[in-house]
């Protein structure tokens, strides 16, 4: 057994003797674990089952790797967000362990890029399944586990998304739930200074509403990109209205700054793209900004919003309540987050294709519940929740408070009617919103309803207009950051690709950052 984890920043390793973990939780009886209290949690683990209950009672980000020296068992798992990736491989009977792909491609000498990993990259901006870059070296996806024997390994998932529906008021019990993670998120932070990164949406406001609500002072709320923009503007309103002090972070001066070739943005993408997703680049600049520029201090922990919206349901159109075949879902899957590039019908098929052969045995199931198992363990791990391992890379620790798992098991409970468009977790919001003075112009539930209406009609319309689209400018939908200009030293060391989101140059530009680096080993 070898056992590599080198990542520190942010969230260290406790180690000791043959525990390690990572992580700030709380237990079924609500007390929080980190460091030498998370280790004991595990310490007197001596079976499976001993294990595999001690994981199911957490609720928060936690990574743990155990080795009984005695038998040669190894157990390990992460928290169903994925928040310290661990990757692992197997040569004879000897498994290794790491959190860095290029330290686990080192030891175990595997420098061959998987190409079907590669394209799904390409299309989705991650690999998927537990596929990584590099072909043998694989990931634990979001909810996993995995058991070691000392001569071979399985893996599993140790919680299920709800297949019961949830029973009684559902907005009352989603609003309650609400307020008692307010009080959750005030404990954990143990009164360290926070920073909010504040939009004009709602996820990041409900956040700042249960600070204060709750009494916490030390806010710091900031947003970042243009600041002529209208989110800037909802953003201060917001902080205003709550008595928090707020910061724009002006972009402007980035853009024409090479960044592509500096040691730090390298090792940032080391880092957060892992062999496993591209490294978001947006908020890599407010970061460097707040570390260098601001000296925010160490102890600050931050609170971003991901992913209320897809708890919410903001990823449910009508046609998704029922499928009819695996492939049926990919299709439709695919139209909504696999086409970062415009594939020719052979590549899409292979994709497509891709998508339903890395779809666990355990989660074939053909309603709603097949689209919440991808995003969870998909899209929001390694795209969403990737973007946030930013603050890590500075130095600073970051908690997720919408992914508690109280708050997220109702919500995946609800009926598929419930969360289309949203529907109830926005009506609880606005009520939320309404009682705090929260609410801005020309916002309500029914508005964001009907947007979510539009969109779905808009996507329906491409399936038989796409081809046309593409000779027609579209709305950037990064502008707010100026990604486009941001993207322009990635632009220019990649050939033209037929890219249809800006995303797509980003996937591209990583995927060959990545190969080169294996080449030169």
């Amino acid at each position: 057994m070898n056992i590599h984890l080198i990542y520190h920043e942010g969230s260290s390793w406790y180690s000791e003797g043959n525990i390690h973990v990572k992580g700030r939780v709380f237990n079924s009886s609500g007390q929080l674990l980190y460091g030498k209290s998370l280790w004991n949690w595990f310490a007197d683990v001596t079976e499976e089952a001993d294990f595999l209950c001690k994981i199911r009672e957490l609720n928060g980000a936690f990574s743990v790797v155990m080795e009984d020296k005695t038998n040669g068992i190894v157990r390990v798992a992460v928290d169903r967000l994925r928040n310290f990736p661990l990757l692992y491989t197997q040569e004879g009977h000897t498994f290794l362990i790491s959190d860095s792909i290029d330290k686990l491609s080192q030891v175990s000498r595997k420098t061959t890029m998987d190409p079907e990993a590669e394209n799904c990259l390409r299309s989705f901006g991650y690999t998927l399944g537990r596929s990584t870059l590099i072909k043998d070296i694989y990931q634990l996806r979001g909810g996993e586990y995995l058991l070691f024997d000392g001569t071979k390994y399985k893996t599993g998932f140790y919680r299920e998304i709800p297949t019961l529906q949830f029973e009684g008021e559902y907005k009352a019990e989603l609003k309650k739930l609400f307020l008692k993670l307010g009080k959750r998120i005030c404990t954990a932070l143990e009164g360290r200074p926070v920073a909010l990164p504040l939009s004009g949406g709602w996820d990041s406001r409900i956040i700042a509403l249960l600070l204060k609500l709750n009494g916490y002072k030390d806010v710091f709320c900031f947003t970042y990109g243009n600041p002529d923009q209208s989110e800037a503007y909802r953003s201060e309103k917001i902080a205003g209205k709550l008595g928090y002090s707020w910061h724009i972070i002006d972009y402007h001066p980035f853009l024409k700054e090479n960044y592509l070739h500096t040691e730090s943005f390298r090792k940032y993408v080391d880092w957060v793209g892992n062999g496993i997703s591209f490294p978001y680049l947006q908020e890599y600049f407010a970061a460097r900004y707040l570390k260098e520029e601001m000296k925010l201090s160490s102890r600050t922990i931050f609170l971003p919003g991901h992913s209320g919206d897809a708890l919410g349901g903001s990823h449910f159109f009508p046609d998704m309540e029922h499928f009819s075949s695996l492939m049926d879902y990919a299709h439709k899957n695919y139209r909504r987050n696999g086409r970062l590039l415009l594939h020719s019908s052979k590549d899409k098929q292979a994709v497509l294709q891709c998508m339903v052969n890395h779809i666990s045995p355990e989660r074939k199931v053909l309603t709603h519940l097949l689209h919440d198992y991808w995003l969870t363990e998909e899209r929001q791990t390694k795209q969403i929740v990737n973007s946030a391992k930013v603050w890590n890379y500075f130095g600073y620790e970051y908690m997720l408070p919408l992914w508690d798992e109280e708050l997220t098991t109702c919500c995946l409970s609800l009926p598929f009617e419930c969360r289309l468009y949203k529907k109830v977790y926005n009506e609880v919001l606005e009520e939320l919103f309404l009682e705090n003075d929260l609410l801005l112009e020309n916002e309500s539930a029914a508005i964001y309803t009907a947007r979510q209406k539009k969109a779905f009609f808009r996507q329906r319309i491409k399936t038989y207009i796409g081809f046309f689209l593409r000779f027609f400018p579209k709305k950037d939908r990064y502008d707010f950051f100026y990604f486009e200009e941001l993207l322009e030293p990635i632009r220019q060391e990649l050939p033209p690709i037929p890219a249809n989101e800006l995303n797509a140059w980003l996937s591209a530009w990583y995927a060959f950052y990545f190969k080169n680096k294996l080449e030169n080993l």
